[in-house]
């Protein structure tokens, strides 16, 4: 298996998979993932994840099929007095192919996005996962990452409770 850097081509792989995980989304959190996505947005957002120094897609690929991706971010948040100052590899979306998954993909991309970080001298690598994805929170564990806050929402519009 070989993990590289996105480039223009690989577009539509990363939509195929990105699709796969919107669909998972979607229908655990269907108030909050959309069921259709436009084509051309999707494909904007995508290009504009791997264009630029500071980020990076890096794919999966196995005899010439792109398998497994992850988004990669670098930050470096506001001077706060109260807070250490850090550099920080955000990974946004990793998603694995579903006929793929539990074959070792997702830890070789989160070990890969740990050396990207590495090499862009980030201090920690940083990642918001959903509370009903059990599977991903697993693997990130697995991976040494440790629970370091929690983001809690309501809803505000619909029925009033």
């Amino acid at each position: 298996m070989l993990i590289r850097k996105a480039d223009e081509q690989d577009l539509d792989a990363v939509c195929r998979l990105a699709e796969q995980i919107n669909r998972q989304h979607h229908l655990a959190m269907p108030e909050l993932f959309r069921d259709e996505i436009d084509p051309a947005a999707e494909l904007a957002f995508w290009r504009e994840r791997m264009e630029g120094e500071d980020r990076a897609i890096l794919l999966a690929e196995r005899e010439g099929q792109v398998l497994a991706f992850a988004t990669l971010m670098l930050q470096t948040p506001p001077p706060m007095p109260f807070l250490q100052p850090r550099r920080i590899c955000r990974l946004g979306t990793i998603v694995v192919d579903e006929a793929h998954q539990g074959q070792g993909l997702g830890s070789r991309l989160m070990l890969a996005a740990e050396d990207w970080g590495r090499r862009q001298q980030a201090d920690e690598l940083r990642l918001e996962v959903m509370a009903f994805n059990q599977r991903a929170h697993a693997l990130y564990l697995r991976q040494g990452l440790a629970p370091q806050s929690q983001i809690m929402s309501k809803l505000l519009t619909g029925d009033a409770q």
